[in-house]
């Protein structure tokens, strides 16, 4: 079953969110990512998970695809909302408190 990228937005504005996608290429990729912009633009985002603000315009994409930044890699990714499958989700205060938990 596809998610609607609305629905995919809406969970990634306020929360992180690990899932799966399968890539142009075929392959599956598994990422752990937020749209977040209350994390990302805090402290914790900027030391922690090395956010930086985009530089330059934004790309016009295909309804299904979606701009996210990916906690592991540290920058930003595009997801195919039409192959999310979603393996779990942590609201965005949960992940702050484990952020600096690791890291302090």
């Amino acid at each position: 079953m596809s998610l609607s990228p609305s629905i995919v937005d809406s969970m990634l504005l306020s929360n992180v969110v690990d899932l799966t996608f399968v890539k142009k290429d075929g392959s599956t990729r598994r990422m752990t990512c937020t749209k977040s912009y209350e994390l990302l633009s805090s402290f914790e985002g900027r030391s922690f998970l090395k956010y930086q603000e985009p530089k330059g315009s934004s790309r016009n994409l295909p309804e299904n695809l979606l701009v996210v930044w990916d906690i592991d890699e540290q920058g930003f990714r595009t997801i195919n909302c039409a192959t999310v499958q979603i393996e779990g989700i942590i609201p965005v205060e949960n992940f702050r408190k484990m952020l600096i938990e690791k890291y302090v």
